[in-house]
């Protein structure tokens, strides 16, 4: 036997700039690890994780961008396990 779960894709729900930084809020699933990852140049090869890993507990996560901002950031969000 197996259990298949189907989820939503994930994906970037907001993103929101204000004196503090860039908020970034993502959908989930309970109980998976997701890493918010930025890079200046779309070229680049390495993503930088913004924090730590977060646990999600619910269908919802966000992070705060606190750094530098460039004129330009690209984001993306990982799934780390689940």
């Amino acid at each position: 036997t197996f259990t298949l779960t189907v989820a939503a894709e994930l994906k970037i729900a907001q993103v929101s700039r204000d004196s503090t930084g860039v908020l970034l809020r993502w959908n989930t699933l309970p109980g998976g690890q997701y890493q918010l990852e930025y890079k200046d140049q779309l070229q680049a090869v390495e993503w930088t994780p913004i924090g730590e890993p977060q646990p999600a507990t619910d269908t919802f996560l966000e992070a705060t961008d606190t750094s530098s901002l460039p004129e330009q950031r690209f984001y993306r969000i990982r799934l780390l396990s689940n």
